[in-house]
């Protein structure tokens, strides 16, 4: 199920199969208690175009009661006072306790939920000028990360991931990335729990104009494309980042085109019309075998909970004497 954080129905579709039964042994972080209790994952939204839309059924059909604070619109982000200011340089991850900021507490963590979910937007992942909660965001995601609570990021959710992880992210000089496209595994991409079924050349679709130009250290490179060095990636055994969009279908992102806050202009338009056109749909088409999949899959991690290790994998155990060697 879908909600909104008041307990109404939220953007997007309700409804899905109830979760399945855990035992509360399983290794990592898994959902502790037993019967059909469904997963529980947060998910902050930035931007009123940008709801989970199609993800949102994704998550629910996996067993997955998703709650949505629509942080765009008031709704606080947990640890701050609704509308989000911190009182911090544009550019700057807070820390807990620093001016304007509370003390980190089960409170401004992601306590409750058994998952993070943080959507796109048309901001830039610094615009504090314009959206003054986003420096909340990114000190939430910071602390997400720290406490291995299982983390889904999509566009400007994938942005912050990186920002608060020491990554960086700047404006593309040539404009938008927009429409229909191919991403590329990497070889270690098949190691992954999340991402190592996606085929060698999953379909995405693109709609931004700032690009992740450099990954936090120890993060892990899953995906890239020709327009895009990085497509997604993996920080720590946790956090996934998504920089193209899985939860819009080819009408939404036709959608976007005309959104004013996003500001597309004409030469973006003309650059990008062939992929708007019929690759489009044949992407969206696609893209919904491929990413429904994953997002099923994100569902069944969090439930059984994710192997603490730098690859997201139960580690080997290594013979430890010659006799255990063989031959």
């Amino acid at each position: 199920m879908v909600t909104s954080s008041e307990g109404g129905a939220a953007a997007g579709a309700m409804g899905g199969a109830a979760g399945r039964a855990t035992d509360g042994a399983a290794a990592g972080n898994a959902v502790a208690g037993s019967g059909d209790r469904p997963v529980r994952i947060l998910a902050l939204e930035l931007d009123p175009a940008n709801p989970p839309l199609r993800l949102g059924q994704w998550l629910a059909d996996a067993g997955a009661s998703v709650e949505v604070r629509r942080v765009h619109a008031g709704d606080a982000v947990p640890g701050y006072p609704a509308g989000g200011a911190v009182g911090v340089p544009a550019g700057d991850v807070p820390a807990a306790g620093a001016p304007g900021v509370p003390a980190s507490s089960a409170n401004d963590s992601a306590a409750g939920y058994d998952a993070v979910l943080v959507l796109g937007g048309a901001y830039g992942v610094y615009d504090d000028d314009r959206a003054p909660w986003l420096a909340a965001v990114r000190a939430f995601v910071s602390r997400v990360i720290a406490d291995a609570t299982p983390l889904l990021v999509i566009g400007l959710g994938a942005q912050i991931l990186a920002v608060a992880a020491g990554g960086r992210v700047e404006r593309a000089g040539s404009g938008y990335r927009l429409g229909a496209a191919l991403a590329a595994k990497r070889d270690i991409t098949e190691q992954d729990l999340l991402l190592g079924s996606v085929p060698i050349t999953p379909d995405v679709m693109q709609f931004h104009r700032d690009s992740i130009v450099a990954l936090p250290g120890g993060s892990v490179l899953l995906l890239a494309s020709v327009a895009d060095p990085v497509e997604a990636f993996r920080v720590g055994s946790t956090a996934w980042g998504l920089q193209f969009h899985v939860e819009a279908g080819a009408g939404d992102v036709r959608g976007w085109l005309d959104d004013p806050a996003r500001g597309v202009s004409d030469e973006d338009r003309e650059r990008s019309a062939a992929r708007f056109g019929p690759a489009l749909d044949e992407a969206d088409e696609m893209m919904a075998g491929t990413w429904q999949v994953v997002a099923h899959r994100f569902v069944d991690l969090v439930r059984e909970g994710i192997p603490q290790t730098p690859t997201g994998r139960h580690a080997p155990r290594l013979p430890i004497v010659a006799s255990e060697l063989g031959g």
